[in-house]
């Protein structure tokens, strides 16, 4: 085996490790929707909504995912997919997901007016039309962000809310993780990959050029 030979195989054997990826679906382990405002909690209905009312107040629906299942392994994309059941209004729009550093709300007592308190993010938006049917998001900068993965607790809070208050009443509902029709729950799809441990890429590199040594002093 000549030198640049070991060399390429090794870029190879790294790369598929490397290269090597699979997709999950996580459902929310808790989800509500609110009114701004009003103290009811909708934690157990089947439906979120994101629906615009008046200029200044609105329905938003939260969603909570446990990420610890993807420990010890790269994120290569992150796809929120939330099913439409009812279209209130006939004016489609954007409606914009966010990200949250306070996870410590709860399903059963979240409302209009506990909201979480800390800071939100600003992650993706997708145009929603009166067409019932299955809408995604990109959300791999938070499940990746500060408030994901590269918190403190592996937990990620996602809040859905129109992106534009126009002062019309329009908007979605969307099927909960409490949906009977299981296909339609909120999903989060992710394609990962495994991260190798720096001991195993030095371990497979030096057992390739050992065989590679030992195939030369045979010649030799």
């Amino acid at each position: 085996m000549h030198i640049h030979t070991s060399i390429i195989l090794i870029g190879v054997l790294v790369a598929c490790t490397m290269s090597f990826a699979i997709t999950i679906q996580l459902n929310p382990i808790a989800d509500a929707y609110f009114y701004c405002g009003n103290n009811s909690n909708t934690g157990t209905v089947d439906i979120l909504a994101s629906e615009g009312d008046t200029a200044s107040n609105y329905y938003g629906s939260w969603m909570k995912f446990d990420l610890s299942t993807l420990s010890g392994y790269s994120v290569q994309s992150a796809i929120l997919k939330l099913t439409s059941t009812y279209y209130h209004g006939t004016s489609a729009n954007y409606h914009a997901i966010y990200s949250a550093s306070d996870d410590s709300w709860v399903e059963t007592t979240v409302s209009g007016t506990n909201a979480p308190t800390g800071t939100y993010q600003y992650v993706s938006k997708s145009w929603i039309a009166t067409t019932l049917a299955t809408y995604s998001w990109d959300v791999k900068t938070a499940v990746v962000g500060s408030y994901g993965l590269s918190g403190s607790n592996q937990l990620l809070s996602l809040l859905i809310k129109p992106d534009v208050l126009s002062g019309e009443y329009y908007g979605p509902h969307f099927a909960s993780r409490e949906n009977t029709n299981t296909s339609i729950r909120p999903l989060l799809v992710l394609e990962i990959a495994p991260v190798p441990e720096p001991a195993t890429f030095l371990l497979l590199c030096v057992s390739l050029l050992l065989c590679l040594v030992f195939k030369h002093n045979k010649r030799v």
